[in-house]
């Protein structure tokens, strides 16, 4: 995805090199991306996506790999997607995700609650954050059935990414210590559900992404950095 002083433009790029870049659509509408790995979707030939709507509702969009014209349905609700098939409903609710539905089959799951907390989910995991009985930020991670819930960590705890339990197995989290609070950079873990234990990826992290199975992020200063990847799916 491209902006131009037309407006966005959804293009396609031969990684190989073998054939120049190409512009799929310039029919975007009005696109809504959550800094997410699921913004564009590549799935069945197409180029997925999802734009505001009418009356608070969602567009979901799409696009052959080839270009052409862009096929777009309607939804009620503020939809993301996620892991495909599955979308995402409640990103506009105070409480965040309240149901999931299959884009192919209809099926809709209701996301399992916690109270007073802001949940995102995937199809595997939803990530539950809110306040412990002493006040303390609590991240939880619970399956989409509700079963299985994990305690992740709490106290000085916090999200850096959007994405719910990556590769279904990995929570990336930061933790505020002493030395970040003059540092201005936090401690960056995961959580590994399927080993139930915590690693620390680094003491001191800033401007952390992920995407598509990798994990990087930035230390030192403004003036002199070094930029950090992990493959999890090697881990």
């Amino acid at each position: 995805m491209s902006g131009t002083a037309a407006g966005q433009q959804l293009w396609a790029v031969d990684l190989r090199g073998e054939r120049p870049a190409r512009r799929l659509t310039a029919d975007t509408g009005d696109s809504r991306f959550y800094q997410t790995q699921y913004d564009l979707v590549v799935a069945e030939g197409r180029v997925h996506w999802v734009a505001a709507g009418p009356d608070d509702d969602t567009e979901v969009r799409s696009v052959a790999l080839t270009g052409g014209a862009v096929r777009t349905r309607t939804v009620e609700g503020s939809w993301a997607l996620t892991g495909w098939p599955w979308m995402v409903d409640g990103l506009a609710d105070v409480s965040g995700a309240g149901r999931l539905r299959n884009q192919v089959t209809g099926e809709e799951r209701a996301m399992p609650a916690t109270r007073l907390s802001e949940t995102a989910c995937s199809p595997l995991w939803c990530r539950a954050v809110s306040l412990d009985e002493d006040g303390y930020p609590k991240i939880e991670v619970v399956r989409t059935d509700g079963n299985d819930r994990r305690l992740v960590a709490r106290e000085t705890a916090r999200t850096v990414i959007s994405d719910v339990a990556v590769l279904g197995r990995f929570e990336v989290f930061a933790r505020v210590t002493a030395a970040s609070e003059l540092s201005g950079r936090d401690e960056l873990l995961i959580y590994d559900i399927e080993t139930n234990r915590t690693v620390r990826i680094s003491p001191e992290a800033t401007d952390v992404w992920y995407r598509n199975g990798v994990l990087w992020w930035s230390t030192g200063n403004a003036e002199s950095f070094l930029r950090h990847a992990l493959d999890l799916r090697t881990v």
